[in-house]
Formats: C-alpha cells, sequence, structure tokens
C-alpha cells in the first residue's frame, strides 16, 4: 500500500511539474510566433501574460528544479524587459526577444526530451 501510495504521488509531482513546463512553452511559443514576423500583430497581454507566469513561477515550482527557475529569470530578464510598444516600433528589440525566446525554446526542449524519455512516451 505504501509502494502505490509512493507511486501515486511521484506520478502527481510529475505530471504538476510537466504542466508547468507546458505552461512556459505556451508563453514562450507565443513570443515566437508573434514576434517571428516584423509585421505580425500583437497584444499587450503577451508580454503581461510572461510578466505574470514569471512571477509565479517560484510558487510552481515546488521541486527546487533549476532548470524551471533559470526559465522563469530569463522570461523576466529577456522577454519582460520591453513593453509591447517598443516591441512595436524597435525592430532590433524586436529580434532580440524573437531570438531570446528560441533560446528559452530550446531548454524546453532539453526538459521535454528527458521527460519523455523518463516516463517512455
Amino acid at each position: 500500500m505504501r509502494k502505490e501510495i509512493e507511486t501515486s504521488t511521484l506520478a502527481a509531482v510529475q505530471a504538476s511539474i510537466a504542466d508547468v513546463y507546458k505552461r512556459v512553452a505556451a508563453v514562450v511559443g507565443a513570443f515566437d510566433e508573434k514576434l517571428k514576423f516584423e509585421d505580425t500583430r500583437f497584444e499587450k497581454s503577451l508580454i503581461t501574460n510572461a510578466e505574470a507566469l514569471a512571477d509565479l513561477l517560484p510558487k510552481l515550482n515546488f521541486t527546487g528544479d533549476p532548470l524551471l527557475t533559470s526559465i522563469g529569470e530569463d522570461l523576466k530578464a529577456k522577454l519582460c524587459v520591453h513593453t509591447a510598444d517598443e516591441l512595436r516600433n524597435d525592430m532590433t528589440a524586436r529580434r532580440k526577444t524573437h531570438a531570446a525566446a528560441l533560446d528559452i525554446n530550446k531548454d524546453l526542449a532539453a526538459f521535454f526530451g528527458s521527460y519523455q524519455s523518463e516516463n517512455g512516451s
């Protein structure tokens, strides 16, 4: 019975961590999609959603995952640096922010690759 509880708890923790990473992937993916081309329109929520998630990540990172901590710091330091108006009007800032989103996506891909191999997916 104890083993079943431990297995069930571990599965719940792993699912929760995967969900957090999926949330991050959705936010970072929006940056990639919206900033890829100079004429793509986006709303202020692109930035505010990333800021809100970055503020929430320390609470969601209940396992102390260093990669998740680093990604949360990157969200703030690299994606939330400019306002929506700055990203609309400053193509250099837009390109740098897009490149940062691509870099964060690489970190996320590393997580999903290791998560899938650990869970047999």
